[in-house]
């Protein structure tokens, strides 16, 4: 995860646009996929690059997907099959037809 972005929320997110995803750490406007990570010095907000803003969704709090790619956090998991991509019980755990991965990185 890279350092989260100097500028004003207000000069980079969209407002009218912006929606919030309750159920997991997942945001997102008309521009951006942002991920947010909760802190004692507040909440940083990081862009998720390569995210598609109107297509993505959230999967779980860390997971989240779009046309092209599935995403842990902030970063692509690589190599995962987006149609048969599916969470374990363990929330950190998933697989999909060819491996397993474990927070977003491949295990098997």
């Amino acid at each position: 995860m890279t350092h989260p972005n100097k500028k004003t929320l207000k000069e980079i997110i969209d407002l009218e646009t912006f929606v919030a995803d309750t159920m997991s750490r997942f945001e997102r406007d008309k521009n951006h996929v942002y991920y947010t990570s909760a802190t004692s010095d507040g909440v940083y907000r990081f862009i998720v690059d390569k995210a598609d803003p109107s297509t993505f969704k959230s999967i779980t709090d860390r997971y989240g997907k779009d046309k092209f790619n599935v995403f842990y956090e902030t970063e692509i998991v690589k190599n995962a099959d987006l149609k048969t991509f599916q969470v374990l019980n363990n929330q950190d755990s998933t697989k999909d037809r060819n491996h397993i991965y474990y927070h977003g990185e491949k295990v098997e």
